[in-house]
């Protein structure tokens, strides 16, 4: 949607744990971002989700960069 309307620049809303990821694949998708995470998200009212979410998201970065690492074509390392 940002494409096609030539949008460069975005407020992405999102679970506070999603924040850091989903600013750092619309960096590398040249999209100027700010992120505003939401604050009635459900994880953050248990002390336990957001830990299980924390871990989650940790583990989805590490798995996003190693997959943007990769060679094009293999993994997702080619970020259309």
């Amino acid at each position: 949607m940002l494409r096609t309307g030539d949008i460069r620049d975005a407020i992405l809303v999102s679970d506070p744990t999603h924040t850091l990821r989903v600013l750092r694949i619309a960096q590398d998708l040249g999209i100027v971002a700010w992120g505003s995470p939401t604050p009635t998200s459900m994880v953050e009212a248990d002390n336990a989700k957001r830990i299980e979410a924390t871990i989650h998201e940790l583990g989805g970065l590490a798995l996003y960069f190693f997959a943007h690492a990769a060679p094009p074509g293999e993994l997702g390392g080619d970020v259309p």
